[in-house]
């Protein structure tokens, strides 16, 4: 149970091994990003700008994607489709649910709490990278439809449900009209809340699981008859 709980297969060693590697990997990218060159300082820099109404819009729009990815995944089974299904076995592949490999490192015990912290410094930088991508001379609302899409898809890439890809372009609409009002810096400002948001209810979700985890467990009282 401890194992499957967090990610951990100890039925699949190989996978288990690739798991270790990629979260080590992982993990001294984002380090070594807050590292150089002041970004922690910029990050928190970025951070600091946030107002509570984009924190309200940008839950609005997250509530949004998630009613999208569930219309889309209630239509048809093959919007819950990741490339994990290709991992599995056609029994398995029901069961199989997608996930964005950048925060699998989540899923090991204790030390994903640290990731998700760390995760949590580096969104500002990572927003601003997706920006300069996505949104960036974007000069009308055709090719911003376009990019959202693409913007949306991409996710897929690196793991994510199609129906959840489709459903994120929700979210890349809502930056471009944010790129159009006040360029790359507003849109970053405003994806950097929007990931802020998810990340922040990961955590929480994950402090809660290793308090209960930690919690001395009743044994059940017999009554006598």
């Amino acid at each position: 149970m401890y194992g499957r709980d967090y990610g951990m297969d100890l039925r699949r060693p190989h996978l288990s091994f690739l798991k270790i590697w990629w979260c080590s990997w992982l993990t001294l990218n984002m380090v070594e990003d807050l590292a150089s060159g002041g970004q922690l300082w910029k990050n928190l820099g970025v951070i600091a700008q946030i107002r509570p109404m984009m924190i309200l819009q940008n839950i609005i729009v997250i509530i949004l994607v998630v009613s999208a990815c569930a219309g889309l995944m209630a239509i048809h089974p093959i919007f819950k489709w990741s490339w994990f299904c290709l991992f599995s076995s056609k029994e398995e592949e029901s069961e199989v649910v997608g996930t964005n490999i950048a925060v699998i490192p989540t899923q090991v015990k204790w030390f994903g709490i640290f990731f998700a912290i760390i995760l949590f410094l580096n969104i500002p930088y990572l927003a601003q990278l997706e920006e300069g991508i996505f949104r960036e001379g974007t000069g009308n609302w055709k090719e911003g439809i376009v990019w959202s899409i693409y913007f949306g898809m991409l996710h897929c890439y690196v793991g994510v449900p199609l129906g959840v890809g489709l459903a994120l372009s929700v979210g890349g609409l809502w930056f471009t009209h944010q790129y159009f009002i006040g360029g790359t810096e507003l849109s970053t400002l405003h994806h950097t809340t929007y990931n802020l948001i998810i990340v922040s209810l990961l955590l929480v979700g994950l402090v809660s699981k290793h308090i209960r985890y930690l919690a001395p467990k009743r044994e059940p009282v017999v009554r006598g008859a």
